[in-house]
């Protein structure tokens, strides 16, 4: 029986595999960091936790893996960027987003509220002419460290 970090692991070789690509070493010493920190981080907390990962390596694989959805960015402001693992492998959660520092704060909505803000969805992709396929909601303000 495999641990949930396993499955996961064997979850992101599938979804490269259905893409043509290897799950190299690289790319799963950073699928697992981004598994143990559990929280959107940015390249220098992923490096200061992975030090045999150069810059460029972490940057390319992030791209690579972004591109297939196993990676999410989260974009705070120009400054602040984020990534964490996509909710495909995570579940799915929305961001509160600090504009001054870049912090991002996961926090999950009841289902009661996620049917609800499907609904108002729904009604303005409706009206748009727009066909949703996913949905991701960050509240950007200002979190208490930096008030």
């Amino acid at each position: 029986m495999s641990s949930p970090r396993e499955a996961i692991h064997d979850a992101v070789r599938r979804r490269l595999g259905e893409h043509r690509l290897v799950y190299t070493s690289g790319r799963h010493s950073l699928v697992d960091v981004l598994l143990q920190i559990g929280r959107p981080v940015t390249v220098p907390e992923i490096r200061r936790r992975r030090t045999a990962l150069t810059q460029s390596s972490v940057y390319r694989n992030l791209v690579g893996l972004e591109r297939v959805g196993v990676v999410h960015k989260i974009t705070a402001d120009r400054e602040h960027t984020c990534f964490e693992m996509h909710e495909d492998f995570i579940g799915h959660h929305h961001h509160l987003v600090c504009v001054r520092c870049g912090s991002i704060v996961d926090f999950r909505v009841p289902q009661a509220g996620e049917r609800a803000l499907d609904r108002m969805l729904s009604e303005a992709a409706r009206s748009a002419r727009f066909r949703i396929m996913d949905h991701r909601l960050d509240a950007v303000g200002v979190c208490a460290a930096c008030r």
